[in-house]
C-alpha cells in the first residue's frame, strides 16, 4: 500500500532547538544539512520520535533504520542528556528511544510553563546490545515501555513504535467517539464511505481505527488493497480473550494503514467466529472508544446480528444510500427498523443518512427528505476517480477528487457534531 496523503508538518516546523534533523548522524556537518532538498510533508497521525543515543555508530544504525519506516516521523535526534528536554517539549515528541546512558533524562521530560494541561509524557522504549539484569532493571525504573535488544529485536521496536501511532499514550483521556456506517444494500458505497472516513478523519488529526464488523462478507479486506494471503490477524484472534480484552491485546491484531488510521479486520471464513460476533465486536469497541478519538465501524449491508448488537452504542450511524428506487427503498426499510427495535437502544434520531454517487437531474433534497423522513447530511458527488482507485485497492488522497472532498466535508461535520478530539486534545 502507497501513502496516499501528504498534510502534515514540515520537517522545519517540527525539529526542535538542538535537533538534528531526520535521518541525519548527530556529527553531520551543517554544511552538509544546508545542502540537503526541502523537506517533504508528512502525514499528522504518525509516531513522532525523538533518538537519543549516546554511541555514534549505534545511534547512527538506530536513526537509519527508523528513518526507513514510513509510520515513524523520526523529529529529532541527538547523544546529548541536556537536549533532550528542549527537543521533546518543543517538537511535541511521542516517544524517545534511548540508550541507557540517556534514560534517566529520558524520563525525566516536563512540560513547559505553557501548554501544560495538554502535557503527555513521551513513552519511553530502550534499546542496547545487551539486555543485561542493570538494563532490564533500569527500564522498569524509568517506567519504559520496552526494552529492545539492537539488532536483533529492531523489528519488534518498530512495530511498537507503529502500534502507538493513533494512540495517545499514558495520559487519562475521555471516550472516543463510534461512527457506525452500513448500506442501505448492497453496492450503495458504505465500504468506500468507512475507509475514506477513516483516511479523513485522521488527516484531520483525529486517532482513528477502522473496524470491520460485515464479517459474514470481510469488504474492507479489498477495499483497503490486501489478499487473503496477506492477512495475518483478524478480530477471529481476540475470541480467547473477549471477557478480559485489553489495549495490549488489540496491538497484535492492528494493522496501520499508510493513509494514518488502524484497522482492525474481519477472518477470511465468518465460520471462524462460531456466532460470537456481537458480542466479541461490542467488547472490540469498547476498548478502541477507550483508546482513539475516532472509533470507524463498518457495518454490513441491512444491518446482521452485530450490526443490531452494535449500532446502538454508536454516537451516530451514518446510512450510505444512493438514490435509486431499491436503495431508497432499503434506506427507509433500515429507518424504520432501527426506530421499532427497543432491544438495539438505538435512536432513530442519530441517523445520518449520506447520498452516494449525487449526479446532477435526480432527486433534490427536498425530495429525498420527504421519502425517508431524515435529511441527507451530505452528498459525494460521481467521481470517475472512485472506482479507479477501488480497483487498485487504493483510497482517494483527502481533498483531492470530487469524491474525497464531499467526504473530507462529511468528516468536518462529524467531528463538530459528536465532538471528536483531535491530536492535541482538543474537540475539532
Amino acid at each position: 500500500m502507497k501513502l496516499r496523503t501528504g498534510r502534515g508538518r514540515r520537517d522545519d516546523e517540527r525539529v526542535g532547538a538542538g535537533a538534528a534533523r531526520p535521518r541525519s548522524s548527530p556529527s553531520e556537518p551543517a554544511s552538509r544539512r544546508a545542502e540537503r532538498p526541502a523537506p517533504t510533508l508528512l502525514h499528522p497521525s504518525l509516531t513522532r520520535i525523538l533518538v537519543a543515543v549516546r554511541d555514534v555508530p549505534l545511534h547512527q544504525e538506530v536513526l537509519d533504520f527508523l528513518g526507513r519506516d514510513r509510520r515513524v516521523d523520526v523529529s529529532g535526534s541527538t547523544v546529548d542528556a541536556g537536549q533532550i528536554q528542549d527537543i521533546a517539549r518543543s517538537s511535541k515528541i511521542d516517544a524517545i528511544v534511548c540508550c541507557p546512558e540517556l534514560a534517566s533524562a529520558a524520563s525525566r521530560v516536563k512540560p513547559g510553563a505553557a501548554g501544560a494541561e495538554d502535557w503527555r509524557p513521551p513513552a519511553v522504549h530502550l534499546v542496547a546490545g545487551e539486555l543485561s539484569v542493570p538494563v532490564l532493571r533500569l527500564a522498569v525504573d524509568v517506567g519504559a515501555r520496552g526494552a529492545y535488544r539492537w539488532p536483533e529485536e529492531r523489528h519488534a521496536l518498530a512495530d511498537r513504535l507503529r502500534g502507538g501511532a493513533g494512540r495517545r499514550p499514558g495520559a487519562p483521556r475521555g471516550r472516543g467517539r463510534v461512527i457506525a456506517v452500513v448500506s442501505a444494500r448492497g453496492g450503495a458505497g458504505g465500504t468506500f464511505v468507512s475507509a475514506q472516513l477513516a483516511s479523513s478523519l485522521a488527516a484531520g488529526a483525529a486517532r482513528t481505527v477502522l473496524v470491520d464488523g460485515a464479517l459474514a462478507f470481510s469488504d474492507l479486506t479489498p477495499a483497503l488493497g490486501l489478499s487473503v494471503e496477506d492477512i495475518a490477524e483478524t478480530i477471529a484472534d481476540l475470541r480467547p480473550v473477549a471477557a478480559e480484552m485489553t489495549a495490549e491485546h488489540l496491538d497484535h491484531v492492528l494493522r496501520e494503514h499508510p493513509a494514518g488510521f488502524a484497522a482492525l479486520l474481519a477472518p477470511v471464513r465468518a465460520t471462524e467466529l462460531n456466532g460470537e460476533g456481537p458480542g466479541l465486536v461490542r467488547s472490540v469497541l469498547a476498548v478502541l472508544s477507550a483508546e482513539f478519538d475516532a472509533v470507524v465501524l463498518h457495518l454490513a449491508r441491512g444491518l446482521d446480528d452485530v450490526g443490531l448488537a452494535c449500532v446502538g452504542i454508536a454516537d451516530v450511524c451514518v446510512l450510505v444510500t444512493t438514490l435509486d428506487l431499491f436503495s431508497l427503498y432499503g434506506a427507509k426499510r433500515l429507518i424504520d427498523r432501527l426506530g421499532s427495535r427497543p432491544d438495539t437502544d438505538a435512536d432513530p434520531g442519530r441517523v445520518r443518512v449520506v447520498v452516494n454517487r449525487a449526479a446532477r437531474g435526480e432527486l433534490s433534497a427536498a425530495e429525498v427528505q420527504r421519502i425517508l423522513g431524515v435529511a441527507a447530511l451530505q452528498q459525494i458527488r460521481m467521481d470517475p476517480a472512485v472506482p479507479k482507485a477501488q480497483g487498485r485497492g487504493e483510497l482517494l488522497p483527502p481533498g483531492s477528487t470530487r469524491a474525497a472532498c464531499d467526504v473530507d466535508r462529511l468528516a468536518s461535520i462529524l467531528r463538530k457534531e459528536i465532538a471528536i478530539a483531535s491530536r492535541a486534545g482538543e474537540p475539532e
